[in-house]
């Protein structure tokens, strides 16, 4: 059995599950991923002894940015869901 551990810094834990869209706790308050935000970028830095990945967000109210930082990935799998025009910068969820 694979054990997964996650450290949170500056947000509030997640629940282990699927289908996250909310960062709560943060310094901007509660982030809705999903129906506040665009991606606006995901960067893949490939290490000798480590992956990190980065998820960048721009809060469409007010343009403020908002980033997700993951290190020490070791298995990454990304879907594209297209439903319309646009729909590129959505964020459907996160599953870990």
């Amino acid at each position: 059995m694979k054990v997964v551990k996650a450290a949170f810094i500056g947000l509030d834990p997640w629940s282990f599950g699927s289908e996250i869209i909310e960062c709560e706790g943060t310094s901007l308050g509660n982030v809705d991923l999903h129906n506040d935000c665009d991606v606006t970028s995901v960067v893949l830095e490939l290490g000798t002894d480590s992956v990190q990945i980065q998820l960048a967000f721009r809060i469409a109210k007010d343009g403020a940015p908002f980033s997700l930082t993951f290190d020490d990935v070791s298995s990454l799998t990304i879907e594209q869901r297209s439903s319309g025009t646009g729909d590129g910068q959505v964020f459907h969820a996160l599953d870990y």
